[in-house]
């Protein structure tokens, strides 16, 4: 009577707990990710950015000298100088505003995709673990079914092994702890979103193996392929400076005044014109360390495909490898109940123990490898970056 008084208290405990029902949007917990302030850093450096005013002025810099002669007083020159800046800078600097925006843009999808992936893997585990506590009650329940079985005819003198009676007692205590550390789980994750419920249906198993089957990796479509197109293109925007430094011919031009105090009419003035050749030798060098660089980033890119697709295969061969377990477990069990039904007639009521125990050991056994099929699935998604915020079509509801 102890055991299930305290059975029937852990269970209104748990219940309490859970608050589990249907039809919660997982969008909600989408959101809650979404719209966190970590996200407005994005949005508010691309509006700087944005915001900023990219003009290079023809002039680059006006400098006024003046200089007394140490030998002679009397005699003073004042020289004023402007520097100019090479032709078309404006189009270049504009240019690389444009690319530090896209690549925060690709930086913040690529963070979103990754904060959608966390979401995804707790959806996972709230349905999995409201599957679990589910089928440890049903577990429980049966057990004391069995213990009072056990009890009843050890009363009528049957002689039954006690240590049969030791494991039930241990299998239901393992169940109320297992059931409680679930019941802390879930609440965990639901204070996490601010939820008290979670939509109870995914894709069924069919449905993720056919979609894992079709998943292939899309280079161009890649983050790691935007940057290297992205770096390259700065890395050609940083010689183009270079260039134009190197082709400028006009450097400056300076306007120079010479007086004497003790000479009339010995003032003097020059214009003057700071002409550079141009020569591109010095950009030789500069234009091999561009390929050079523009190389091992294609190299790198490329090396990295390789590593994805690889890596993609050997998961979806341990995905292939999982589904095969779960239908040896469903094979086996069937094969099991198709031999009692037709050879042991005489023992029905240990059998249809013996089947109900069965039953829920393989049941527990297959959701635990479910469960390790839809985080290897959500990993699939992540290797090949196609994981979205359409919850309907990654893990099939909303």
């Amino acid at each position: 009577m102890m055991m299930r008084h305290a059975y029937s208290m852990i269970v209104v405990a748990i219940f309490a707990i859970h608050n589990i029902s249907i039809g919660q949007s997982v969008k909600k917990m989408i959101d809650v990710v979404k719209n966190s302030p970590y996200y407005t850093i994005y949005s508010k450096h691309t509006s700087d950015i944005n915001g900023l005013k990219i003009k290079a002025p023809i002039i680059e810099e006006i400098n006024l000298r003046t200089e007394t002669d140490q030998n002679n007083l009397a005699r003073q020159e004042f020289a004023l100088r402007t520097i100019f800046n090479p032709w078309g800078l404006s189009k270049i600097y504009q240019k690389q505003k444009e690319l530090l925006v896209q690549r925060l843009e690709v930086d913040r999808e690529e963070q979103i995709q990754k904060d959608l992936y966390v979401v995804y893997n707790d959806v996972i585990k709230i349905y999995f673990l409201a599957k679990e506590d589910s089928l440890l009650a049903a577990e429980t329940k049966f057990n004391q079914r069995k213990l009072d079985h056990l009890i009843r005819i050890i009363g009528s003198g049957a002689d039954i092994n006690a240590k049969e009676v030791l494991r039930l007692e241990e299998e239901i205590y393992k169940s109320f702890t297992n059931r409680a550390l679930i019941g802390e789980s879930l609440k965990s994750l639901y204070s996490k979103y601010g939820i008290n419920e979670v939509a109870n249906n995914l894709f069924s198993l069919e449905q993720i193996s056919s979609k894992v089957n079709l998943v292939t990796i899309d280079q161009n479509n890649s983050f790691g392929y935007k940057k290297s197109i992205l770096e390259n293109e700065e890395n050609d925007l940083n010689f183009a400076l270079e260039k134009k430094d190197a082709r400028r011919v006009l450097d400056y031009a300076q306007l120079r005044y010479s007086r004497r105090d003790n000479l009339l009419f010995q003032d003097e003035f020059s214009l003057g014109l700071g002409l550079r050749l141009p020569y591109k030798g010095s950009l030789s060098a500069d234009k091999m360390s561009l390929n050079n660089e523009k190389w091992d980033i294609e190299y790198n890119s490329d090396i990295g495909l390789i590593d994805k697709i690889t890596d993609l295969a050997e998961m979806k061969r341990k995905f292939n490898t999982i589904i095969e377990k779960i239908k040896y477990f469903q094979k086996s069990q069937d094969k099991v109940f198709a031999a009692l039904n037709s050879q042991h007639p005489e023992v029905a009521e240990e059998i249809s123990y013996f089947k109900e125990d069965l039953k829920l050991s393989t049941e527990l056994k297959i959701i635990s490898l479910e469960e390790e099929i839809w985080f290897l699935y959500l990993d699939i998604l992540l290797k090949a970056e196609q994981i979205n915020s359409n919850p309907i079509e990654i893990i099939g509801t909303n």
